[in-house]
């Protein structure tokens, strides 16, 4: 895709998630429900983005979507109402409902920067509003 902004001058956004639960699932019934609850994010994202859209684990609790020729407004757009699907699906675990819930930040791109600056911006806006212990997503 950024290959694709570069060439065309088609801007696009990434959108940086992170399951903010998943120590506590970890601590409280085993690194199994955690690794289903990574399938489970993983199947919703999946499911609530169209087929053009990419969305790819980039890390132990983090998760990556790419909508194509996002501007962002629809970036945000798309953040909460994938944010809305993970947290309105929880899993369940044997027995108990695991609600799950994420933060998320994201940033434009136009091809002229690298993948992993543009992935780092999303993080760097995700972290920071993690850090302000607010529910929800940052624009970066």
């Amino acid at each position: 895709m950024m290959a694709y902004a570069e060439r065309y001058g088609a801007r696009s956004s990434v959108v940086y998630f992170d399951i903010d639960v998943m120590k506590a699932i970890n601590d409280e019934h085993g690194h199994a429900a955690g690794d289903a609850a990574l399938r489970h994010v993983g199947d919703v994202l999946t499911v609530h983005i169209r087929e053009s859209d990419t969305v790819g684990r980039l890390g132990s609790y983090e998760f990556g979507v790419i909508p194509v020729q996002a501007d962002s407004r629809a970036a945000v757009e798309k953040a909460a109402s994938l944010t809305a699907a993970i947290e309105g699906h929880s899993l369940d675990w044997e027995g108990p409902r695991l609600r799950l819930s994420v933060l998320w930040g994201a940033c434009p791109f136009d091809g002229k920067e690298n993948a992993g600056e543009a992935l780092g911006r999303a993080d760097r806006a995700m972290y920071a509003h993690k850090q302000q212990g607010a529910d929800g997503g940052n624009w970066r």
